[in-house]
């Protein structure tokens, strides 16, 4: 949760940074369990982001402090490159520098400052204060340094021994940091003036609270199948078989709410607020300054603080009601737009097939989550809305007694995305981004939408009399020909959010 919180705090403040996913992760049809998924700071990053393709000026910290004789600890991510003397001017001249003013010409001091202030107010103490998981890249473009942070597991107060300690930590102790003070203490001002359009846009209870509630409701019942038991008695993933470490749904729930004793993520966002509005003389939410505030409020009625502009300059990708995800400035790709289909990686070098199935917020139009919908007698299902989400559940009984009839509706399609609530592309959309049993599919960077290339064939005037099976259990028979389930009375397919039967012989390949 920490490590996703981070990533969007980052895109929604524009600033470029990796981006994390939530996938579940399947090996030879075994479900593995819930992981949250990352990029990196690598070559092709940096060639999406900022253009420079094959760059030599790309380094990873372990143990350094942008300081000359911590040169050993940087590792240039480019393994062809031998010749590391700009980093080392670098380096130089950020250790003669007495302040700011003295680099403000090679270091992109903007953004070095408003990454310091996301680690001081989440309480962070393992990016630049434990001298490791933070990059420098040299931009081309304005030839300055540029700091980049990741690894965010221990931000957000993880890991404090008291949890007054995260929440009162003050500027005085962050800045002992020798580059930090160097840099900033003759730049105080400006910099607290980051901190608090940090404060305002996104680290507040009213923005943070909602995207909470909104990742726990997507994931909840994926963690509960993480945390429960298989046929053979084990709990998913767990090959370390001497581990027997395990955090029950109670925990995982109390460890992002208002549990002091776990250190609750809402509590330690709620008190830190608190904390920075009042150390900083900053106008903040009433509602939440509150000493006798109500921890159980319901936070879902609260509307979004930031309405959905239009960009024109670039493409937006809205992912919820939290943020919106400028290609220009961050990490997500095309890749990164996943279809609600599985995706399978084959490894030359070992024989199984790893299936991992993304989770994300990119269509709101998917209501139905097919791996939580189970055939009946009971159907689970996780709605999912582009506001804040709720886990319901509904029931449908195998049918008894006199069927309903199935209304028989006449609908002309003409690609076989529309099946699974999804437009046929225009005729100038023609790159394939993906390839699934519903054929290929591209993006509408314009609608933020996927679409559908390939033509539907109605095969319906066909004799398939007596096939459709489905229909005496109530259910129609599928256009489509992907199976989600098998039981004894033949296939499933999914289609227009209810199940509906296979035809074999439609869908026998050649």
């Amino acid at each position: 949760m920490r490590t996703k919180l981070m990533c969007d705090i980052h895109n929604k403040l524009g600033l470029p940074s990796i981006s994390a996913n939530y996938i579940i992760f399947y090996i030879n049809d075994e479900f593995m369990g819930l992981y949250i998924l990352t990029d990196a700071y690598k070559e092709s990053w940096i060639e999406y982001v900022y253009g420079e393709k094959d760059t030599t000026n790309l380094y990873k910290c372990e143990y350094c402090d942008l300081l000359y004789d911590t040169k050993n600890g940087f590792e240039n991510e480019n393994k062809e490159a031998s010749d590391n003397q700009e980093l080392y001017e670098f380096l130089k001249a950020m250790t003669k520098a007495k302040s700011s003013v003295d680099v403000e010409s090679i270091f992109d001091l903007d953004q070095f400052y408003k990454e310091i202030a996301i680690e001081y107010l989440s309480s962070s103490w393992d990016h630049i204060k434990d001298r490791h998981n933070y990059y420098v890249y040299k931009n081309p473009i304005n030839n300055k340094w540029i700091y980049l942070i990741h690894d965010f597991d221990l931000d957000l107060c993880a890991y404090y021994y008291q949890f007054s300690e995260c929440i009162n930590y003050d500027f005085k102790n962050f800045s002992r940091i020798s580059i930090v003070n160097k840099l900033i203490s003759n730049n105080i001002e400006h910099f607290k003036e980051i901190l608090k359009e940090i404060v305002i846009k996104v680290f507040n209870p009213a923005t943070l609270f909602p995207r909470i509630d909104e990742i726990k409701s997507f994931i909840r019942p994926y963690v509960q199948l993480d945390k429960t038991l298989n046929d053979n008695g084990e709990y998913p993933g767990r090959l370390n078989k001497n581990d027997n470490r395990f955090y029950t749904m109670e925990q995982w729930e109390a460890s992002t709410e208002f549990e002091e004793s776990l250190i609750g993520l809402k509590q330690f966002i709620l008190l830190r607020y608190r904390y920075i509005c009042k150390e900083y003389s900053i106008e903040c939410d009433p509602m939440y300054l509150d000493e006798n505030m109500n921890m159980n409020l319901t936070i879902t009625e609260i509307e979004s603080l930031y309405p959905i502009e239009t960009e024109t300059s670039s493409f937006l990708i809205p992912t919820s009601t939290f943020d919106l995800i400028n290609i220009e400035a961050t990490t997500t790709l095309i890749e990164d737009i996943i279809l609600p289909t599985s995706t399978s990686i084959f490894d030359s070098n070992i024989d199984e097939t790893i299936t991992s199935t993304a989770l994300d917020f990119t269509n709101p139009e998917i209501t139905t989550s097919i791996e939580d919908t189970i055939l009946p007698t009971t159907i689970s299902v996780l709605p999912t809305t582009n506001s804040i989400l709720h886990t319901t559940n509904s029931q449908l009984n195998e049918p008894t007694g006199t069927l309903p009839p199935i209304t028989q509706t006449t609908v002309t399609f003409k690609c076989l995305s529309e099946f699974l609530g999804y437009p046929c592309c225009s005729s100038e959309l023609t790159t394939v981004y993906a390839e699934d049993e519903y054929g290929e599919w591209s993006y509408d960077f314009t609608k933020n939408e996927w679409c559908g290339l390939t033509k539907f064939e109605d095969s319906s005037n066909q004799d398939h009399s007596g096939e459709c099976w489905s229909e005496i259990l109530g259910y129609p028979c599928c256009k489509g020909c992907k199976i989600y389930e098998t039981d004894s009375d033949g296939s499933w397919g999914y289609e227009f959010n209810q199940w509906c039967g296979i035809i074999s012989s439609r869908c026998q390949k050649e």
